[in-house]
């Protein structure tokens, strides 16, 4: 199922079996206003690959795009007297705005209502992964910032 179709309706009429395995519970209630025994949907970002070397563990997802990719984190629960239970896999956190931005760990969590009428509300679940970014990272040392050395190319012999 298209991500993008499956948080734009609540055409959806019976729970999703949960994960076997899961690492994160989420635990809320539905608005009073919702259906205290409707559906709700939720979706949040694949969790962090866990590589052999540092190097390549923990790093966020480049775009939405990579980070809801075939992720383990979605489908729908049951709602009970206007509070729900979600199991997942703590989702990563990923980059948006061509990676100006890091959104930290979250999931979209929907309350169906009957005649439709329910927003998508973001839960932030946490901190990103420490010291793990694909941009440069404040306070640390980047090339880049040491524009101001300009290298005087006519007399190269003394640099060699």
């Amino acid at each position: 199922m298209e991500k993008e179709l499956f948080m734009d309706s609540c055409r959806i009429t019976t729970p999703t079996p949960q994960p076997r395995a899961w690492n994160y519970v989420l635990r809320g209630r539905t608005a009073p206003s919702q259906n205290p025994d409707g559906l709700v949907m939720y979706m949040a970002a694949s969790p962090p690959d866990r590589m052999t070397t540092y190097a390549g563990s923990g790093l966020p997802f480049a775009n939405p795009d990579m980070a809801y990719d075939n992720t383990p984190n979605v489908g729908v629960v049951q709602a009970s007297q206007g509070s729900y239970e979600i199991r997942m896999l703590f989702p990563n956190s990923f980059y948006v705005e061509l990676g100006k931005e890091l959104l930290p760990p979250h999931v979209l969590v929907r309350a169906c209502d009957p005649d439709g009428a329910s927003d998508v509300t973001p839960i932030v679940l946490g901190e990103t992964i420490p010291g793990r970014g694909l941009t440069s990272l404040p306070g640390h040392y980047t090339r880049s910032q040491f524009t101001e050395k300009v290298w005087d190319i006519t007399d190269l012999e003394k640099y060699v």
